[in-house]
């Protein structure tokens, strides 16, 4: 008995909240509003693949693209019955994208902002009114050549019981890592007992 299992699982979800303040007459109807949405998406890729007794392999794929694991934005507009402008804001703005990497890991986090400085404009609105700003977060591939983390646990039959090997790996990365346990499952009777740990260190079950 086996199977072998490829499958992607693609999620996002948006939240748009809106809000105004206004003066209304008999003639007119006039003020500002700002609207501000929060994006996520995340994307998991890999394959599953077991045959009875002898191996379980599961790979979960690194994302090839940039995965926007956040994101926020905010913006003010000024409108006059129907008619709507956006609100430029302060000139002097703040934009650095930073990135922290590890080709160890095999996976970088990445940030963006953008937001107008207006502390020392006497003149102008407080946040989130004094123009168009940004937040995002992303998980951005930082090994080239690491393409899936790999749980691998490869089975034999010892008599009644199940012996194996437990590995948890990044194959063909540019740094290799691999942690390794052994593992035996053995049925006593009524008992099932299952036994994992390293050459000097066991845990049961």
């Amino acid at each position: 008995m086996g199977m072998h299992i490829n499958g992607l699982v693609r999620q996002s979800s948006v939240l748009e909240v809106s809000g105004s303040m206004s003066m209304e007459s008999q003639f007119f109807s006039s003020g500002m509003f700002v609207n501000a949405t929060s994006l996520s998406t995340q994307v998991v890729k890999g394959n599953v693949e077991y045959k009875q007794g002898k191996i379980l392999k599961v790979n979960i794929d690194t994302p090839n693209e940039p995965m926007q694991l956040f994101n926020f934005s905010s913006t003010p507009f000024m409108f006059l019955n129907e008619e709507s402008t956006l609100v430029e804001g302060a000139p002097r703005k703040i934009s650095p994208d930073n990135c922290l990497k590890s080709e160890y890991i095999g996976l970088g986090v990445c940030t963006s902002i953008r937001l107008p400085l207006a502390y020392r404009e006497y003149e102008a609105p407080y946040f989130p009114l004094s123009g168009p700003a940004n937040f995002g977060i992303k998980i951005v591939k930082a090994d080239p050549k690491l393409t899936t983390y790999q749980f691998l646990v490869d089975m034999k039959k010892s008599g009644k019981a199940t012996e194996g090997e437990i590995s948890f790996s990044t194959p063909k990365a540019t740094y290799e890592r691999t942690l390794k346990a052994s593992m035996k499952y053995a049925e006593e009777g009524t008992d099932r007992k299952i036994t994992i740990g390293t050459e000097d260190r066991r845990a049961h079950v």
